[in-house]
């Protein structure tokens, strides 16, 4: 409760300076009483001396004031001083190239531009407060403010070890890079949009979709992990996995049930370079328990993926005894086991919500229909489920039918399995949704409602009238080009060993470009002066002369390309410094493109 420390910075004798504030930052209104105990964000920087230390029972009256305006929120310090001077040497060690190492995994090729994820237990994680097995049942609970537990579905609602059965890995796009909408200068447009838009301080819209959250998410893949007759080293059923990702690509993972819906969920993405593995995290948020360790469960040892029902129509995403998401095909759970979809990444949009419906809903609930007048679907229905009050005092509810992101705790799901599915009762609280039942709906399916139950648990999201090509149903996401040869620095000859991935549409090979140049005297000529002002006209030369220096290298997309997409090709290039360019569209025509700088000896 002393505050926040952030971006510190190392000086000398173990000190750092830090970026320092008692405020909110750090304290909410709950634990600020009595009122004015807290005061509100303003940072300083500040001296921790003897940082190296436990600092478990630190004093921050200790902090020794650097400076802190009270205009101003001064963050970020920097010391003033040489590396030799805080560090002792000249310069940081020199840590080998992750992209030019040897993979982490022997399933990974050298330069394949993909990465292996997984852990040793999705059950191993922080217990629940035994006397209450709710932990939205108190006074004040997680759901009495808006964090981590609202937006993105840390835990949705009451479960068990039982319920436990498979993993979700949700890919997370970046925002578009694109104009964005101004609330000032477009305001027609911002007009046509705003509904759609959760957060109303915002002033600029670069996606042209909205969602709960504010982000897009779509699935690389899920699938079953709990292994009931196979018990690992903490007695529990065995849930480890492993699952082969694109690299350089954000993601996130949650624990899913048999219907396919959110339990837990990670609240940060994080991705992975090319030849990484990461499975060393012990469990599921496994921060204060023991870790069970990887290698004495069943993925830790290589076995085999076997007995799950609908592999057997695509083995190869099995090989090896891990999921390969990245082969253009994803697996989605379904009732008797596991289905597949073509794609890279399987996202759920309102239209296709809307087309559910229209086909199994809106005939009941429709504008003089009394069976459904509490719901009426026929003129806009999404502005039906998601702008719908009348929910009491959970106030973390989107709507009366929708709590973001998160299917098990929503009516909409409920009344499309007819039964009520976050684990409690309508007697458990009091304030939030109960569930009157529903009559079965006629002729729906199971993939229609997990599609229902998706789309929940991606954040509810929907595109905007005009998407520009940045809608979520849009692919605007760039291909992974990896660069594992030649390396930074000497290579002893010019082999190119590059790898690609790409998480939406897939790669278009007719676009791939290899192109370099030699550092000669001639480019060096042109190099303007560092110590002058810019000048375009020098730039231009340089451009020139690197055009004029650059050589495109022949390739047979069918020879010299592998199952795995790892270009393999010999640039047979004598002694020199050089420049080489990768370049490759995905099929929608996003370009990535990967550069590196190499002497052959």
């Amino acid at each position: 409760a002393s505050g926040k420390y952030s971006m510190p910075s190392a000086v000398t004798n173990g000190a750092l300076l830090v970026a320092y504030s008692p405020g909110t930052a750090n304290q909410t209104d709950f634990a600020c009483s009595p009122a004015g105990l807290c005061q509100s964000l303003k940072s300083g920087i500040y001296l921790m001396k003897n940082a190296d230390g436990d600092k478990s029972d630190f004093d921050p009256n200790q902090l020794i004031k650097i400076k802190d305006d009270p205009l101003y929120n001064e963050i970020w310090p920097r010391a003033v001083l040489s590396y030799q001077d805080i560090h002792g040497q000249a310069a940081p060690d020199i840590l080998n190239s992750l992209a030019t190492s040897l993979p982490d995994d022997n399933r990974l090729e050298l330069g394949e531009a993909s990465a292996i994820v997984g852990t040793s237990s999705m059950i191993n994680r922080e217990p629940l407060n035994e006397t209450n097995p709710d932990p939205f049942e108190s006074s004040f609970s997680r759901e009495s403010t808006n964090g981590n537990w609202t937006v993105q579905g840390a835990e949705a609602g009451v479960f068990t070890d039982d319920d436990i059965y498979g993993v979700r890995i949700i890919a997370t796009p970046p925002k578009p890079y694109t104009k964005p909408i101004d609330v000032f200068t477009d305001n027609a447009r911002w007009n046509s949009i705003s509904r759609y838009i959760q957060d109303d301080r915002l002033q600029y819209v670069v996606a042209r979709y909205g969602s709960d959250h504010g982000e897009r998410w779509e699935i690389l893949g899920e699938f079953p992990v709990k292994k009931s007759s196979i018990i690992d080293g903490q007695g529990n059923p065995d849930t480890s996995w492993l699952a082969k990702i694109p690299a350089d690509t954000p993601m996130f993972i949650q624990t899913i049930d048999n219907k396919g819906m959110t339990l837990t969920s990670e609240i940060t993405w994080r991705a992975l370079k090319s030849g990484e593995k990461r499975a060393d995290c012990g469990g599921c948020h496994a921060h204060s328990v023991e870790p069970l360790d990887f290698s004495t469960t069943e993925a830790g040892k290589d076995s085999p993926i076997i007995n799950i029902p609908g592999v057997d129509s695509n083995p190869g995403i099995v090989k090896d005894g891990i999921w390969d998401l990245t082969q253009n095909s994803i697996p989605l759970l379904n009732n008797t086991g596991v289905t597949f979809k073509p794609g890279y990444s399987y996202g759920v949009e309102f239209k296709q919500v809307e087309q559910i419906l229209n086909d199994r809903c809106v005939s009941c609930h429709t504008t003089g229909q009394p069976a459904g007048l509490k719901l009426i679907l026929d003129n806009d229905p999404w502005a039906a489920l998601t702008q719908t009050g009348d929910y009491g005092a959970n106030h973390l509810q989107v709507s009366k039918y929708i709590r973001m992101p998160q299917a098990r705790q929503s009516l909409l799901v409920w009344a499309a399995w007819g039964e009520r599915l976050d684990g409690r009762t309508n007697d458990t609280r009091d304030g939030d949704i109960d569930f009157a039942g529903h009559p079965a709906i006629s002729g729906i399916t199971d993939e229609e409602k997990r599609t229902i139950a998706r789309w929940v648990d991606l954040g509810s999201p929907i595109d905007f009238p005009v998407t520009d090509g940045m809608g979520y149903t849009d692919d605007y996401q760039l291909p992974v080009v990896n660069i594992y040869t030649p390396h930074l620095g000497d290579n002893a000859g010019a082999q190119l060993k590059v790898g690609f991935a790409d998480a939406m549409s897939g790669i278009n090979w007719n676009t791939l470009s290899v192109k370099y140049f030699e550092i000669d005297a001639a480019i060096i000529s042109q190099l303007p002066d560092p110590s002058a002002d810019v000048d375009d006209a020098a730039i231009a030369k340089l451009k020139q002369a690197i055009a004029s220096a650059e050589k495109t290298v022949a390739i047979d997309v069918v020879q010299d390309i592998d199952a795995k997409n790892i270009l393999t090709i010999d640039l047979g290039l004598s002694a020199g410094e050089y420049v080489i360019t990768v370049t490759i569209n995905d099929k929608t025509g996003n370009t990535g493109i990967a550069t590196r700088r190499f002497t052959v000896k």
